[in-house]
């Protein structure tokens, strides 16, 4: 992904310029995206470029090595050590982001000296880049901005998820949780807008203080459906879920699926598509039952992270879509992707947080516990392929809508520019 050059200038005849924005982010997105946030950030930026406007972007990353673009900033060393309690809660690393950020010189500095000579949109990706959003307009040289706060998440009640799955002391993890809500409290009170991934977001924003949200749901591109190719070809009877390996989706497999998948009939298996495969491949009792297209007596397979194309073929030809999501917050892309598929699902509840628009999906099973789950997705297995139907509302779930939207918000900032 290449970043904008400095701004055009204005055409003749006395056309405004086109709009410009600069998209601040906490990590560095590749040329081919496929994390959550990856996949959204990339999303964003181009709905605007589809829009007439210009997009810069800047990545707030820990270390020089993950730098990948002209505008791109990392953090020194005495940042990335740096605490402010004497017991802290572990995985720091986008607190201390927010807190360089906040009062580091050397960002200002940069972004001013090399990014575009105007800014009309500072967007802020995430919380943790809020704070340097906030101070390139009131000491940097884009007095004129506007200030989007870009959530994906609400944050501290997520990272208190996390903290408590990973058995982190509550006392510990109190610090940690109400500096992320006051930044976010920050983000939401001081944005110009505020962008959430659903209504549950949105009243959260409202609720810290937020005076403009917009609701740009999470998407994904349409599957595009194909024969599986080899070694996916000698499966048999399959269910897959696509996961990272970020803890409430690992803790959501087990916690759904069990760890002795006794439920699997003989000849059928799960497939983990993404990074929680590998991850969950390190518990022993999961090891001891995974295999192969070629390894009889599998119950799982973990393909790790596939291209595109594979991913989309997997989907297509699945018994059915598994989202056993019991953690976490926002709305979750893979909801969107497996919806979207045509294939029967079997959600939990908390699966389709945002996405109640598609309560009556056809094929669509939700289970609330591991038992009722378990046997939802042992039925698919057991039953004949059921052919593709897709919801009428199906085009909603894709990056197009969602960019429709973001626009629309968007152009109410910038009256007389776009």
């Amino acid at each position: 992904m290449t970043t904008a050059g400095p701004a055009s200038a204005p055409p003749p005849g006395g056309a405004p310029a086109a709009p410009v924005a600069l998209q601040l982010t906490p990590f560095a997105v590749p040329d081919e995206p496929r994390s959550g946030g990856e996949l959204r950030v990339t999303a964003l930026a181009d709905g605007l470029r589809g829009a007439g406007v210009e997009v810069a972007r800047a990545a707030v990353v820990m270390r020089p090595r993950d730098r990948r673009g002209p505008l791109d900033l990392s953090l020194p060393w005495t940042a990335r050590v740096a605490v402010r309690w004497l017991r802290s809660p572990p995985g720091l690393g986008d607190l201390r982001r927010a807190w360089w950020c906040a009062g580091a010189t050397a960002p200002v500095r940069r972004l001013a000296a090399l990014g575009p000579p105007r800014v009309d949109l500072l967007l802020a990706e995430h919380p943790w880049v809020y704070p340097l959003a906030r101070r390139l307009r009131d000491e940097g040289p884009w007095r004129a901005a506007r200030l989007v706060y870009s959530s994906h998440n609400v944050e501290w009640a997520l990272r208190e998820q996390v903290w408590r799955l990973g058995g982190t002391p509550a006392a510990v993890a109190a610090r940690g949780v109400e500096a992320i809500r006051a930044l976010e409290a920050e983000a939401a009170r001081g944005a110009d807008l505020c962008l959430a991934v659903s209504e549950e977001d949105a009243a959260a924003l409202r609720g810290l203080g937020a005076r403009r949200v917009a609701v740009v749901p999470n998407a994904v591109d349409p599957v595009v459906a194909a024969p599986l190719a080899p070694p996916y070809d000698r499966l048999g009877p399959y269910v897959v879920l696509a996961a990272s390996a970020h803890l409430p989706n690992l803790h959501g497999f087990t916690a759904f699926l069990g760890e002795a998948l006794d439920w699997v009939p003989e000849g059928a298996r799960v497939v983990v598509v993404g990074s929680a495969g590998p991850a969950l491949r390190r518990r022993p009792a999961l090891e001891r039952r995974h295999g192969g297209p070629d390894e009889p007596g599998g119950r799982w397979w973990a393909t790790g992270p596939v291209p595109r194309p594979a991913l989309h073929a997997l989907l297509a030809n699945a018994r059915a879509v598994l989202l056993p999501i019991g953690e976490g917050g926002g709305t979750n892309l893979k909801t969107a992707e497996a919806l979207l598929s045509g294939r029967p699902v079997v959600a939990t509840p908390l699966s389709l947080r945002g996405f109640a628009p598609f309560a009556d999906a056809p094929g669509l099973a939700v289970a609330a516990d591991p038992a009722a789950f378990q046997a939802e997705a042992r039925r698919r297995l057991l039953e004949v392929a059921q052919p593709t139907q897709r919801h009428p509302r199906a085009a909603e779930l894709t990056w197009t809508h969602a960019q429709a939207r973001l626009v629309e918000a968007v152009a109410a900032l910038l009256p007389g520019r776009t």
